[in-house]
């Protein structure tokens, strides 16, 4: 629920909902590296592009074999 919200949040270009809906979603769950690397994308964004890649980093070396973090770094 939590990620679909932040999907609809980020949308409507209400980015600040959306990161902390994207916050919201467990750790333990299959959706956990998804709404990290959404809200990866709006701290993007919002001109934080340095935190936007410490958290793509810690994507990576929480599953090194998980493309999608390399491909959004560049």
């Amino acid at each position: 629920a939590w990620l679909m919200l932040g999907n609809t949040l980020e949308a409507s270009g209400n980015y600040a909902r959306a990161a902390r809906a994207y916050s919201m979603v467990g750790e333990n769950t299959p959706f956990y590296q998804r709404a990290l690397l959404r809200r990866a994308f709006i701290l993007d964004k919002q001109g934080d592009p340095q935190q936007a890649m410490r958290m793509l980093d810690s994507l990576i070396a929480k599953n090194p074999g998980a493309l999608t973090p390399y491909i959004a770094k560049g």
